[in-house]
């Protein structure tokens, strides 16, 4: 039995479905990720194991990428089970929650990123768009687009001395028009925003003021 690639609805999202993957073992069932919490995902699942001749008592074990975004390395049959952690389309938010609480994680990311590229595995099965070969190209490409965000960010810092991070956000190239945007989409695009910010910070190439609104500022 190879692993099985079961596609599930998420509702309410433009993400459109998820992927759950059932992986082959000694004595059962492994489920990469389990799908959505609704009755159209429930329904659509167990007509996916259904079409593949899993049953529900042959699962024994559920692994879950979402939780920090971990991916399995399944060594058997060569393929990664990235999560969120790359994806064929699109690269996955990173966002900054505090930019005071010392942590990076933008530099925590795009380490992660060189850490999986090393892996060598032939072929990503994410947790939904497309699977896709060459692991390595698809990290280097990601890790590319966040190079020049940075250059971006940095620029905008440069022309526009203590520019804001929303402001920062808002001047950013995106996939759509930011008046297009919802407020879940700013919000997430203002977390990215800071993080590019303060890995700037941190390479101490711009700073930031103490204002209850932060400004940003290139260092002279």
């Amino acid at each position: 039995m190879a692993v099985h690639s079961l596609r599930v609805p998420i509702d309410g999202t433009s993400v459109g479905e998820a992927a759950v993957y059932a992986v082959p073992l000694d004595d059962g069932v492994a489920l990469v990720d389990a799908g959505w919490p609704s009755d159209a995902a429930w329904t659509a699942f167990t007509a996916a194991l259904d079409d593949a001749g899993v049953a529900m008592k042959d699962i024994r074990h559920v692994l879950i990428t979402h939780a920090g975004h971990t991916c399995f390395l399944h060594t058997g049959e060569d393929v990664l089970f990235t999560g969120d952690h790359l994806l064929a389309r699109i690269t996955p938010n990173v966002g900054q929650q505090s930019i005071e609480d010392g942590s990076q994680p933008l530099a925590d990311f795009l380490a992660s990123v060189r850490l999986v590229a090393a892996l060598g595995a032939r072929r990503a099965l994410p947790a939904h768009g497309p699977e896709f070969d060459d692991v390595a190209g698809r990290a280097a490409q990601i890790e590319g687009h966040h190079e020049r965000r940075l250059t971006d960010v940095a620029a905008l810092v440069a022309e526009r001395p203590g520019i804001s991070g929303y402001d920062v956000a808002r001047r950013l190239r995106w996939a759509k028009p930011w008046d297009a945007f919802t407020p879940p989409m700013r919000r997430s695009a203002v977390g990215e925003a800071l993080a590019h910010l303060v890995h700037l910070r941190g390479a101490g190439l711009i700073h930031s003021s103490d204002d209850l609104v932060v400004r940003w500022y290139p260092i002279a």
